[in-house]
């Protein structure tokens, strides 16, 4: 098998436990994974697994070096190859002009290209035959650029944020690529309306250890209901939403507790919003969860709630793992109809949609998800079959590999 470099934002990442559940999934079929990170990740060791940790040693992280070394860099990936360097120079140059001299993402494109020698100088150096890159902006900037010096093959996957808001050069991004991943069929048909080499876009979804999640048989709901929610404290992740529909369940007297799981810039937002409706003892805040923790802190809930919708700036969430996760163990979920969600949760049988944005529609689907007439059990059987059959890392990474073969 072929040795290959995965770059990604942050490796590892909390918020993007995709990423280091798939390197770890394909070192474990014994693949030579070569781990590089735009940036050192915002973790502190408590948060981390043994095996997280072993790969927070292994990678390198780009942003990190002091520009001296990345300059030596960039000298000695020129003077050993100056055709190629100056020839990929050329093709930054006229990513530039096509998106805009005096556009501030195409100035941003000249430092990438500096800090791209620096990755070529690591694919060259561990004699890497081909790159994955995770996340379609910022890292796939980078890394095409580091292929093209390399002189080797790179694919990425694409996945919400670095589509919905910031695709910029997706087109020419997928005519250089080997190959192209989605995570749905939603972000299939976007990039249909967006690239002309569609043929080379494949739909493998994100995916989960099943070992990790144990499904227990769920059958009724406790006297108060806990409901709990787990995501970034940003406004896709709609936790006002959840606080709006919260006032609304408390009109209804539901008894209920909500635990919002997860960090972010809007919590002073979200806690003015909780006491301007005097919902202090309905809601608490429990912080960032790390990810080995997330298993253990689900299993208290009766429901699992995540309300996405689409922010101002038009960005959206793809399929969320943590969706997968409470899915796989048998707890009932409520989430929006909103970009790839559809394919993960058939709406009355493995889960409840609700319109995004929309507190009320929220709250009646959660009213709906409590309601004694639903046969809890059957939903979160047909749940836990939908994981395994399509959201199974082991399935999806076979399916990589697959790839990774042909390319």
């Amino acid at each position: 098998m072929k040795t290959i470099a995965y770059l990604s934002q942050e490796i590892p990442s909390l918020s993007a436990t995709f990423v280091y559940g798939e390197i770890l999934e394909l070192k474990a079929h014994n693949i030579n994974i070569i781990p590089i990170s735009i940036k050192y990740p915002n973790l502190s060791e408590s948060e981390l697994d043994p095996a997280i940790k072993t790969l927070l040693a292994e990678t390198s992280f780009i942003y990190q070096r002091p520009w001296i070394k990345v300059i030596q860099d960039n000298l000695i990936v020129f003077f050993k190859n100056p055709i190629r360097y100056l020839s990929t120079l050329g093709m930054m140059l006229q990513d530039v002009v096509n998106l805009g001299i005096f556009n501030p993402i195409a100035l941003k494109l000249i430092y990438q290209f500096l800090q791209s020698s620096p990755v070529a100088k690591i694919l060259l150096d561990q004699g890497c035959e081909h790159l994955h890159i995770h996340l379609a902006h910022v890292p796939t900037q980078v890394g095409m650029y580091a292929a093209a010096i390399a002189q080797i093959p790179f694919s990425f996957t694409a996945h919400a944020n670095d589509l919905f808001e910031r695709c910029y050069l997706i087109d020419q991004k997928t005519e250089r690529a080997k190959f192209v991943v989605t995570i749905s069929d939603y972000n299939y048909h976007f990039l249909k309306t967006k690239v002309k080499h569609i043929n080379k876009v494949n739909v493998i979804h994100c995916g989960i250890d099943l070992n990790t999640y144990q499904f227990v048989e769920k059958t009724s709901f406790s006297e108060t209901v806990v409901i709990k929610s787990l995501g970034r404290l940003v406004e896709k992740k709609g936790m006002d939403t959840l606080i709006l529909a919260a006032q609304e369940l408390k009109k209804r007297d539901i008894n209920f507790i909500i635990e919002l799981g997860g960090s972010g810039e809007l919590k002073n937002d979200l806690l003015e919003l909780l006491n301007q409706y005097s919902l202090e003892s309905h809601i608490v805040f429990a912080g960032a969860i790390a990810h080995h923790q997330v298993s253990a802190w689900l299993q208290k809930a009766d429901l699992f709630v995540l309300a996405c919708k689409q922010d101002r700036h038009g960005d959206q969430d793809g399929i969320p793992v943590v969706l997968m996760e409470a899915m796989a163990m048998g707890i009932p979920v409520v989430s929006t109809a909103i970009s790839g969600i559809p394919e993960l949760i058939q709406d009355g049988l493995s889960g409840f949609l609700a319109t995004p944005n929309d507190p009320m529609s929220l709250t009646d689907k959660i009213c709906q998800a409590l309601s004694p007439k639903n046969d809890i059990l059957k939903i979160t059987q047909f749940a836990r079959s939908t994981i395994v059959k399509s959201f199974d890392i082991k399935s999806t990474t076979t399916q990589l590999r697959s790839l990774f073969c042909s390319s």
